[in-house]
């Protein structure tokens, strides 16, 4: 199968052959015609790995900082404040755990949207599927899961196969 793809910030992708004759007038170096069995994957872009900060000298300055507010917001109790803070090193390692779990929890969320989306998306029409597969890969809209799963259900939608009480499903029920 002949398909168009066309160079978006030097990446290839798939386009119909509209778009691909407008990018041609006035850059003809970035379209190009492929054979490829099966050219319409899911674009998709990768979240970065988690990654832990430590206890550089600017985060303790501010650590330390953020203590001796904390114990001058009450100078009354300065002391007993002073007495239940951690020492700044803990405090870095506590926000460091923290972020960590929102991010693994944010990861663990986008990742449950893509499956949900390509359950939507493998329980269409083959047809429609072909359809869904290359709008998405020419779609504007960034390439994570939550686009994903809210783009795949709008046309889904469009078509009349999806209804909100489908959320779990993974079979198309026909909007009434």
């Amino acid at each position: 199968m002949t398909v168009w793809q066309v160079q978006v910030s030097g990446v290839w992708r798939y386009s119909d052959p509209e778009s691909a004759a407008l990018v041609a007038c006035n850059d003809p170096a970035r379209v190009r015609l492929t054979d490829q069995a099966e050219p319409f994957g899911l674009r998709f872009e990768r979240e970065p790995h988690i990654t832990r900060r430590g206890a550089t000298k600017n985060r303790l300055r501010a650590s330390e900082r953020a203590l001796r507010k904390q114990r001058e917001a009450v100078p009354l109790f300065s002391s007993w404040v002073a007495a239940s803070q951690p020492s700044p090193a803990e405090r870095i390692e506590l926000a460091d755990d923290s972020y960590e779990s929102f991010q693994t929890s944010m990861r663990a969320g986008l990742a449950a949207n893509w499956r949900r989306g390509r359950r939507l998306l493998r329980a269409a029409p083959a047809d429609l599927q072909r359809v869904i597969r290359f709008a998405w890969n020419v779609a504007w809209c960034p390439g994570n899961g939550t686009y994903f799963v809210s783009y795949i259900t709008d046309r889904l939608r469009q078509e009349g196969l999806y209804n909100h009480e489908q959320t779990n499903s993974a079979e198309p029920v026909p909007a009434v």
